[in-house]
């Protein structure tokens, strides 16, 4: 019989999905299971059912998988910004590999793929130059998982020095009402591979400042050199003044204004504002 919202349930989490969630099985139907681990034997309470799924929350852990862990944040379970907090890295990185590797193979229809290579982060945690807050209230933070109220959060884990330094001056100086803003570790420029690269305000980059330099490395190896690219959503040209030197002509393409102008600026190719479409 499918399982009806508030039924409980006892799982054998098997793995996790791209969303984060733990996927355990009743029957022949696929339960997500928020902040779950592989190995945990659960009892879950259901709150979603649909014909083909349903999803659950934890009631209580009846035995934890080999890879769970205590939280290293004390706000992990009400704040939504993180979902995997609760896992050893090891197993956050090999769960990663498989989620990709089973995209590839269902999507793209590849079955012939090699073992994926896992570049881990130097940093585990501390390693975020960038982030979304909310405000409103009297507090300033995250959303709540599933829920627009504001989890109130001093310090996070996941949050580089001088981020975490600008969320402190945030929260000493809020923002009036109630919305979102961004708080980032990095100023108007950033240095990459011993050249300066603009960035506009609100403009898109990537996270993980301390993968930055491999990043480019390893995305330039494989894009090879020769006569003529086309970069589609270079974004700020984190990549594209590379790919310059490497082709005698880059067309780069980015829909958003602003940062088209950043990539115009970092990068000598023919910068296109247009959607990649196009």
């Amino acid at each position: 019989m499918k399982p009806a919202p508030g039924d409980e349930l006892e799982l054998a989490i098997e793995r996790l999905a791209a969303g984060g969630d733990g996927v355990g099985r009743c029957g022949g139907l696929a339960v997500f299971v928020a902040r779950a681990a592989p190995g945990d034997r659960l009892r879950v309470r259901v709150t979603e059912s649909h014909p083909r799924f349903a999803r659950a929350e934890i009631a209580a852990v009846l035995e934890p998988g080999p890879a769970r862990r205590e939280p290293p944040c004390p706000y992990y379970g009400r704040c939504g910004g993180c979902s995997w907090l609760h896992l050893e890295e090891s197993a956050q990185r090999e769960a990663r590999a498989a989620i990709a590797r089973e995209a590839l193979e269902r999507i793209a229809r590849r079955s012939d793929l090699p073992p994926i290579e896992i570049v881990a982060s130097p940093r585990a945690l501390g390693y975020r130059a960038r982030a979304r807050v909310a405000h409103g209230g009297g507090r300033l933070g995250f959303r709540a998982r599933g829920s627009r109220e504001i989890v109130d959060v001093e310090r996070c884990a996941v949050l580089d020095p001088a981020t975490q330094a600008a969320l402190a001056r945030l929260r000493a100086a809020p923002p009036p009402g109630e919305g979102e803003c961004e708080i980032r570790g990095v100023g108007g420029e950033v240095e990459l591979g011993g050249r300066r690269l603009a960035l506009p305000p609100g403009g898109f980059f990537q996270a993980n400042a301390a993968l930055w330099e491999r990043w480019v490395e390893l995305v330039l190896e494989l894009c090879g050199e020769g006569e003529r690219a086309v970069e589609l959503y270079c974004g700020i040209g984190f990549y594209t003044a590379g790919l310059a030197r490497r082709y005698a002509k880059v067309v780069a393409l980015e829909g958003a204004r602003a940062a088209a102008e950043c990539a115009a600026r970092n990068s000598a190719a023919e910068i296109v504002c247009a959607p990649a479409e196009s």
